[in-house]
């Protein structure tokens, strides 16, 4: 360290307290590396203050025989001015720890200065370290441990990037069709072993709907075949109508799917959550074939309308698009932006792309 400035000495004192701020996330741990310079003990900033023995940022002279042994003022400010570095020879000691830092402090109206070595700060340190770990172990043993949990998730969650991440969708069981405008809330969502001829391939993640059951891949997200709750709807389990212990195989009119649960509980959740499913949509069972062979039974009073022709058709696209408020859909084989859908008009205010274009400024 010989060749060392002032300003390089005051660098290496930060990259050795750095060094030594190793605490455990978790009481217990002490080898695991903390990433702060110092944990605070709890989260409680507040001071107490007593006017009557604190006036004009000062305390008065019956602090003194209050004995409470506090010394900084409550509620101001102790602000480190500057740090400043001397390399001294006095010793064996002090040539292990040769810079002396000269330190001033400002407290309110007071200011003072003084004069510390690494070993001080280490001291420091050390001392703090350890009353945070026996504050934190005493206030996380005062809680319930679901509380501790709670608080626990709630962090998580706070955190924009805990939140996204693919470990924290998976605990909560959400995805990115949970939370959709105009479908439905998911009954159970969740990573299954999906079986392709005579074997179990990767997971696959599984959502149940109010009307079909679907999966898609959990890297790209793509949905695959969905499976409509039709007449013919069906779900077996056990090793002897699924082929697996912890197997389960879902039935429809289109075709037939098999999946493997992890545990015994899993796919016993999975179980409830699709008997549930066919007891909510009963009406699409029995015995008796639907009207045309439809997968659904006939359902009176919905919002339906016959049109005989395209004109009246694509007029009541037209209004009906004139009342989006969030988003258009739109799927067609061939699709012209500049077709007519009111018509006859002299002028070019119900085209396709010009209603478009004020739903766009609109929305």
């Amino acid at each position: 360290m010989a060749g060392l400035t002032k300003s390089d000495a005051v660098g290496t004192l930060v990259r050795h307290t750095t060094g030594v701020a190793d605490f455990a996330i978790h009481v217990g741990h002490q080898n695991r590396t903390y990433m702060e310079y110092l944990p605070y003990p709890d989260d409680n900033f507040h001071e107490i203050v007593d006017e009557c023995i604190q006036r004009a940022q000062k305390f008065t002279i019956e602090h003194i025989h209050r004995r409470s042994g506090q010394a900084f003022v409550p509620n101001v400010r102790v602000h480190i001015r500057s740090i400043t570095a001397e390399r001294t020879h006095a010793g064996f000691t002090e040539s292990l720890n040769p810079y002396l830092y000269c330190i001033k402090i400002e407290h309110g109206a007071f200011q003072w200065s003084i004069y510390k070595r690494y070993r001080d700060f280490h001291d420091l340190h050390k001392a703090l370290m350890h009353f945070s770990i026996v504050q934190r172990r005493r206030s996380t043993s005062d809680l319930e441990p679901y509380l501790i949990l709670a608080d626990y998730l709630n962090k998580v969650l706070r955190h924009p990037k805990f939140r996204a991440h693919q470990a924290t969708r998976k605990f909560f069981d959400v995805s990115c069709l949970s939370f959709i405008n105009g479908l439905s809330f998911s009954r159970k969502e969740g990573y299954l072993l999906n079986r392709s001829k005579d074997d179990y391939h990767g997971r696959q993640w599984f959502i149940i709907k109010d009307s079909y059951v679907v999966y898609m891949q959990p890297d790209t997200h793509e949905i695959r075949f969905p499976m409509l709750v039709d007449r013919n709807f069906q779900i077996l389990s056990g090793l002897r109508n699924a082929g697996a212990h912890h197997g389960i195989k879902i039935i429809n009119l289109q075709r037939t799917l098999v999946v493997k649960c992890e545990t015994a509980r899993d796919c016993e959740e999975w179980l409830q959550h699709l008997k549930n499913l066919t007891e909510q949509a009963n009406g699409f069972f029995g015995s008796k074939v639907n009207q045309f062979n439809s997968y659904a039974p006939i359902r009176e009073n919905q919002l339906a309308h016959w049109f005989i022709n395209g004109k009246s058709y694509m007029e009541a696209v037209a209004k009906a698009l004139l009342t989006a408020k969030d988003e258009v859909f739109i799927t067609d084989w061939w699709l012209s932006p500049e077709i007519m859908m009111i018509r006859p008009m002299d002028d070019e205010t119900y085209r396709l792309d010009n209603i478009l274009g004020r739903i766009a400024v609109k929305c």
